[in-house]
């Protein structure tokens, strides 16, 4: 809702990439006591360690988590944030495009420290992609993953993901985060046998779409957010949930011309894409997917309302009322109050709809 009222259009879009950015760089200084000094700043601000200790080390050293709940989380919001500071430098000219540059090149070497293969990967993928292709195929990439994103629990029930080759690859980096890999994957087919058997709303929560055996003993891990998501609601309540996170990203791209797509719109629609990569192994479902889904969503119905509006008066009929740069053209009879994103009509002291005599 925050995204959708606030960061609607193109100069919420560039303040929200700006943000995340420098906050990003500013937690990476955490982040980095903690590649030295281990994961301690959770335990020593508020006395406890909020997952599994083995699961942070990592290559002879530490991942860091800093306040989040797990490393994987804190990469790749490092990775977005590097895709939001890759859109800032193609957006940028001079001295904030050297600034922009030198956040995004501290971000990969952060990113790099933090021992989160997913996250780098994703990264690698995606960063030449906003770097160098232009408006439409960005909005073309970010589409693809979303649709993937939405049909994926029909592809890997279908054995259309390549499972194995995938773990193959991981082998090829590292034995143990293959295996770690192979047994997220064993674990995702369990879970997607007991999905299928109440494929409409789900087993709903309470844990109940977990698997037990015999002795009522969870044999079963979920990690991916897709998987818990349609054991627990079904289809109905996935389509629902990852329909707002990807569909305007969709409608953005079959609709570029018609909204004015520009490059700071791909270039969140980029960021999001990414984090939506990393839903399918982890649950990094965060604050600022939300902000970033709902504004996307916002964009998409700001163009519609506006162009939707009423127009001031009959002697202003062919007066457009337009998205432009700076918000909508107003018409004599309309403003924007503190409350809302679209022309309204302008009222009395009484709260009553001003009549025009003649």
């Amino acid at each position: 809702l925050l995204g959708r009222i606030f960061l609607s259009d193109d100069v919420g879009f560039k303040r929200f990439l700006v943000i995340v950015l420098l906050s990003s760089v500013i937690y990476t200084l955490p982040a980095m006591y903690e590649v030295r000094m281990s994961p301690q700043i959770n335990r020593m601000v508020y006395g406890f360690f909020p997952h599994s200790w083995v699961q942070h080390i990592r290559g002879g050293g530490f991942r860091p988590l800093v306040f989040l709940d797990h490393g994987l989380l804190l990469g790749i919001h490092f990775t977005c944030a590097l895709i939001a500071g890759v859109i800032l430098v193609r957006l940028e000219q001079g001295g904030r495009r050297l600034l922009y540059g030198f956040c995004a090149v501290w971000l990969f070497l952060a990113l790099i420290l933090s021992k989160t293969l997913g996250a780098f990967l994703i990264a690698l993928t995606i960063i030449p992609i906003a770097l160098l292709m232009p408006v439409r195929l960005q909005l073309m990439a970010a589409a693809g993953i979303a649709l993937i994103m939405l049909s994926y629990p029909i592809l890997r029930g279908s054995d259309m993901v390549p499972t194995e080759a995938l773990t193959e690859m991981a082998a090829g980096i590292d034995e143990r985060r293959a295996a770690s890999l192979q047994y997220r994957f064993d674990n995702e087919d369990l879970l997607l046998g007991k999905a299928n058997e109440r494929p409409a709303f789900g087993w709903g929560w309470w844990t109940r779409a977990r698997v037990y055996n015999e002795f009522g003993v969870d044999i079963s891990v979920p990690d991916g957010a897709w998987i818990v998501t349609i054991g627990e609601r079904g289809w109905v309540g996935y389509i629902g949930y990852f329909g707002f996170l990807t569909l305007p990203m969709v409608l953005l791209f079959l609709r570029r011309k018609r909204y004015e797509v520009g490059l700071v719109t791909a270039g969140l629609c980029m960021a999001t894409a990414a984090n939506l990569l990393d839903l399918l192994p982890n649950a990094s479902l965060s604050p600022v997917l939300m902000l970033s889904a709902g504004a996307l969503l916002g964009r998409l119905e700001l163009v519609r309302e506006t162009a939707q509006a009423p127009e001031a008066s009959s002697s202003d009929a062919d007066a457009p009322v337009a998205l432009q740069p700076d918000g909508p053209v107003l018409g004599p009879d309309m403003e924007l109050t503190r409350y809302s994103r679209f022309p309204v009509r302008k009222r009395t002291s009484d709260g009553r709809q001003r009549q025009e005599s003649g």
